[in-house]
């Protein structure tokens, strides 16, 4: 089952998403007012009917077997969230989360025994149980970057099952020009749509293990330096009083 949903494209792009519909009885078209990347990801998962979804960026691939590697492998250890390598084209320094990928296959009960995947929120390089994401009630954050954070490391955190493989099953672009989302990171907006997001997420701790909570603090601790770092370029005095007051108590 494939869902295209088209977020108020102004090019071509419904047209031949419309031509693989017509042809493709497993091909579903939407289209919708443009509403960004969480609404467009939500109102899919609302139309899928499968026993697992998968996501696709526009301009992204998955690798031609890495979808079906993702689908053996939590059908093979009923995982409610298999994860594989993805990487940037051209390539880009290696992230740090990685080092739980490429160590070879492994099947987690819980997130602190890999603690740098937190580090990897995109829901691109994963597939999940369709009726596990339902249960839990979880959505992508619509209006804001970083839509991933609040759908992704809730269902890592919560699963009581998942598996990883180190096969690349997603590769991404990495453009030169300021046209990509997060490109634009350092700007006020972004600066405060990040906090609020990560701010979000220490919510979802109140029921976790001490060796969650660490690897959460740690990839929080670690982003929100870098945010520091932009902030103090970026933002207004009355901006920054707010940005460190709120990052001081996120902190404590």
């Amino acid at each position: 089952e494939v869902v295209i949903v088209d977020d108020g494209s102004t090019d071509n792009s419904g047209e031949v998403a419309q031509s693989y519909a017509r042809r493709a009885p497993s091909v579903r078209y939407l289209r919708q007012d443009n509403a960004g990347l969480g609404a467009a990801r939500n109102r899919g998962v609302e139309q899928a009917t499968g026993r697992y979804l998968a996501f696709l960026d526009s301009d992204d691939l998955f690798t031609p077997h890495g979808l079906t590697a993702l689908l053996e492998l939590a059908e093979e250890h009923s995982a409610q969230v298999a994860v594989g390598d993805m990487e940037a084209f051209p390539p880009r320094p290696s992230p740090r989360w990685r080092r739980e990928i490429v160590v070879g296959p492994r099947v987690l009960s819980s997130l602190a025994d890999a603690p740098e995947l937190v580090g990897n929120p995109s829901a691109c390089n994963k597939v999940f149980r369709r009726d596990f994401v339902a249960d839990s009630g979880v959505t992508f954050t619509e209006g804001t970057a970083f839509e991933d954070v609040l759908f992704t490391l809730p269902l890592l955190l919560r699963a009581p099952t998942v598996a990883l493989t180190p096969e690349l099953v997603y590769r991404y672009p990495q453009r030169g020009d300021e046209s990509s989302i997060m490109s634009t990171r350092g700007s006020p907006t972004k600066i405060f749509q990040h906090l609020d997001v990560v701010e979000g997420l220490m919510r979802e701790l109140d029921v976790a293990s001490d060796g969650v909570r660490a690897a959460v603090h740690r990839w929080v601790a670690y982003m929100q330096m870098h945010y520091a770092w932009r902030a103090s370029g970026a933002l207004d005095d009355g901006q920054l009083a707010e940005f460190t007051s709120r990052m001081a108590a996120l902190f404590e």
